[in-house]
């Protein structure tokens, strides 16, 4: 299963393990559509939408508030980051989201 931002599916395949693609969006090639392919037996979470709408302000805490849901919901986070020029792609959300304390879950889930 796929799920880009900012959608919620109403239900999750409870079958399929779940990843979260963290890692390079702005001055970065579309490395999600990769993982995701390669990720094809799990829910992959990609928070990379194809046309974010960038000159809308209300949309930002919209994909804060994917991104941190999702973060939390995924047994797993694949993070990538680029090999380029620091000035142009520091990636400080991707550096926030690797600091985030894991989701510690007892035996039964």
């Amino acid at each position: 299963m796929y799920v880009e931002a900012p959608d919620y599916p109403p239900a999750l395949s409870a079958d399929l393990p779940t990843v979260f693609l963290a890692g390079g969006i702005t001055n970065c090639p579309n490395w999600q559509q990769e993982a995701a392919h390669a990720l094809a037996d799990f829910t992959v979470f990609n928070p990379r939408r194809r046309a974010f709408p960038i000159h809308d302000p209300a949309q930002t805490p919209v994909q804060i508030a994917w991104e941190h849901h999702y973060l939390h919901q995924a047994d797993l986070t694949l993070f990538w980051f680029p090999a380029s020029d620091p000035r142009l792609a520091t990636q400080p959300i991707t550096m926030y989201e690797l600091q985030q304390p894991g989701d510690v879950r007892g035996p039964d889930g």
